[in-house]
């Protein structure tokens, strides 16, 4: 179990979010920022609802100045960064992660082990426990999707209005999700979709570049750790 500092989790996040098509309309401050806001409110609902955080995993050293991350950790605050870049309101993105925790970490740890080839073509003879490609049955397909249906209408919890998020999902490779659209379709005519393959492993790369920071070493105009 790899254990990353606050300071390596920032590289990473960073370093995918402002590398490329990732960081249209971002900046390193206002990244900070959100992904920092979104730390303190999965802690104080946690708390709240008595539920497990979204973003941290109870490990030794998770907490205070010497709160380390794991990759699933990270993986989950990077798709928070994308739900809350599409729009969604920081509680709402909580309330649905900490809710889809167990799937999300659970795809985390599958995407983590597939091959280094972000944005990239695999051969599907090199890896057979990947589904296939759609288009091309040659090639492995790398994708791997979040789905999930959000009601109009709120939902009471203890006496307070929540978003009301219905069957979260995780579609491994387009024909899965395909499949899955083709149900819900009869029943529900809008769903959120985010693809999470790239991110994971896009992460996972820079997580493994990502120098070791010291703690307590003096901080420097815009690059205040994520708390």
């Amino acid at each position: 179990m790899v254990e990353y500092t606050r300071g390596q989790t920032e590289f990473a996040l960073m370093s995918h979010f402002l590398n490329g098509q990732n960081g249209a309309g971002l900046t390193k401050k206002k990244l900070k920022t959100r992904a920092k806001r979104l730390l303190e409110l999965d802690s104080a609902m946690s708390e709240s609802e008595n539920l497990p955080c979204a973003f941290v995993t109870e490990n030794k050293g998770a907490q205070g100045s010497a709160r380390v991350f794991l990759y699933e950790n990270i993986f989950n605050i990077g798709l928070g960064l994308e739900l809350l870049d599409a729009g969604f309101k920081q509680s709402e993105v909580v309330f649905l992660l900490q809710h889809s925790q167990e799937i999300l970490y659970t795809a985390a740890r599958r995407i983590k082990k597939y091959p280094n080839a972000f944005r990239q073509v695999v051969s599907s003879a090199d890896y057979p426990d990947l589904p296939k490609d759609m288009k091309d049955s040659n090639l492995a397909d790398l994708r791997a999707f979040f789905l999930f249906q959000r009601l109009d209408r709120p939902n009471l919890v203890k006496g307070k209005k929540a978003p009301l998020f219905l069957l979260p999902k995780i579609c491994f490779g387009i024909v899965s999700l395909a499949s899955e659209i083709n149900d819900i379709s009869y029943s529900q005519s809008k769903a959120t979709i985010v693809e999470l393959g790239n991110l994971g492993i896009s992460l996972n790369n820079y997580l493994k570049q990502a120098p070791e920071i010291k703690r307590g070493r003096p901080k420097t105009e815009g690059h205040d750790d994520i708390k």
